[in-house]
């Protein structure tokens, strides 16, 4: 969704086109090899908040990024990416194809569109398959190493210590392959498999070992991009499996979470 309520102005047919061309270039372009079925479609929402209308074409945005995965066998959806890019400088013009190359930068706005689209395919396979994501966490990082020259923020190890090149940074780098196996075993091992009550205390105890790992994680990089990123979607849904844990479990993770993630401490 493109929100224009900052800039204003008369051009609001503009932002529709804008709004109606980023939508079709997300949901119409064929970003893997893979058939999907209705049902396992990706929920992938972008709120664009257009800050600053710099010219005629050129536009500074905020944009609130998430994507959710479905539990198996419930109603119930887990939240994947939930982050915020402050650092959006794009061109658009109105009529004028969004066009992408994997190959090269082509344009601020299309490299930053498909950036997100494989970050958010390389999380959701990552929780389906051990290190599943893969492909699609190297063709980020291909998009990185295409934009290192561009004059545009985000995309560049010096601009800053959480943008674009630091998020890829950490789902590529072997040093942080715990993050990624934590995605399977929390997922796929754990809540997937809690549908049954029979299966509570055992998907429980995959959990426990999943944020043990990420734990581990936490005290050999502490200053990680991705561990705070992805425990802010969390709070609730950790808090709402322990619930019925017994003291020691409880003890155990509350431990673990508490180190991690100090601001919420007492939602833990």
């Amino acid at each position: 969704m493109v929100n224009a309520n900052k800039v204003g102005g008369a051009d609001q047919q503009l932002y529709q086109s804008m709004q109606a061309s980023i939508n079709e270039f997300v949901n119409n372009r064929k970003w893997t090899s893979d058939n999907y079925q209705f049902q396992e479609r990706i929920s992938f929402s972008m709120n664009i908040v257009l800050d600053e209308r710099l010219s005629v074409n050129q536009f500074k945005a905020t944009v609130q990024i998430q994507s959710n995965r479905p539990v198996f066998n419930s109603g119930y959806t887990t939240v994947m990416l939930n982050y915020t890019d402050p650092d959006w400088l794009f061109e658009y013009t109105e009529f004028q194809p969004l066009e992408f190359d994997i190959n090269m930068h082509q344009s601020n706005l299309t490299s930053m569109l498909a950036f997100y689209v494989y970050t958010v395919l390389g999380l959701d396979y990552d929780t389906f398959g051990m290190m599943g994501g893969q492909e699609f966490h190297q063709k980020a990082k291909q998009i990185v190493n295409n934009a290192q020259n561009a004059q545009e923020m985000g995309w560049r190890q010096s601009q800053s210590l959480r943008n674009r090149y630091w998020l890829n940074e950490n789902l590529t780098n072997s040093s942080y392959r715990n993050f990624r196996e934590f995605l399977y075993i929390y997922h796929r091992q754990g809540m997937d498999v809690m549908s049954k009550p029979d299966n509570m205390f055992q998907a429980r105890m995959k959990t426990t070992e999943a944020l043990e790992q990420l734990h581990q994680l936490y005290k050999s990089k502490p200053g990680s991009v991705i561990l705070p990123l992805f425990l802010k979607g969390k709070v609730n849904e950790i808090v709402g499996i322990y619930q019925p844990a017994t003291p020691a479990e409880k003890a155990k993770v509350l431990n673990f979470l508490s180190e991690m993630d100090p601001l919420n401490a007492q939602e833990y």
